[in-house]
């Protein structure tokens, strides 16, 4: 539903506002990786996660968000006329997908994920293509607990090029994968094609 895209937004703005205190940012990047139960050090500072279904995705966020620093979003409610793969309607997070590109939802699904950051980093960072397609394939096999643990050091490459994800995109799919890894990964697969294929306008 969109309460919980809201959510996710607010979740991240929040942590990026903890970030602005060092030893706050030092403690939520403990968490790299980490299953909650090892992440001890960010326990104070996201206690509103503690009843919330895939916690994890909650404490890996927060601590890639501290790793990486934060990163201007203003760019988030642009247009797109890409095709959306919807969530399912089974799951608490999920809501009927609509035509209208105004609606909430659509705006969510336009908004970068894990796929076209990885496929905008071919275009603008000189990521080589056939590498980092195998590279997306390796991640969307991975489960839950690999997924967690190999994120870090691939969003931190991202970064080191310039690139940031959509935060609470991120963590709006990892919540959702921890329920239906399999339409997460086609979202993940079907923006990253659509970036890939999208025409490169002279000068950017």
């Amino acid at each position: 539903m969109d309460q919980y895209r809201k959510e996710y937004d607010q979740f991240t703005a929040s942590v990026h506002d903890l970030c602005q205190q060092a030893g706050i940012r030092r403690a939520l990047g403990t968490g790299r990786g980490r299953p909650v139960a090892e992440c001890t050090d960010m326990h104070r500072y996201l206690r509103d996660t503690r009843r919330k279904p895939a916690r994890r995705a909650y404490y890996t966020v927060a601590s890639l968000i501290a790793l990486t620093g934060a990163a201007p979003q203003d760019d988030h409610d642009r247009p797109c006329d890409a095709p959306i793969t919807p969530p399912s309607t089974d799951r608490p997070l999920h809501e009927k997908n609509s035509t209208d590109s105004a609606h909430p939802a659509s705006a969510w699904f336009c908004r970068p994920n894990l796929g076209s950051t990885l496929a905008t980093a071919i275009h603008e960072a000189g990521y080589d293509e056939e590498r980092t397609e195998q590279k997306l394939r390796l991640l969307t096999r991975l489960g839950e607990d690999q997924l967690h643990r190999r994120l870090p050091s691939e969003i931190t490459r991202l970064n080191g090029k310039g690139l940031y994800p959509d935060w609470a995109v991120l963590l709006g799919d990892l919540v959702e994968r921890h329920y239906d890894h399999h339409r997460v990964n086609l979202r993940w697969d079907d923006a990253f094609a659509d970036v890939l294929d999208a025409p490169v306008l002279p000068g950017t």
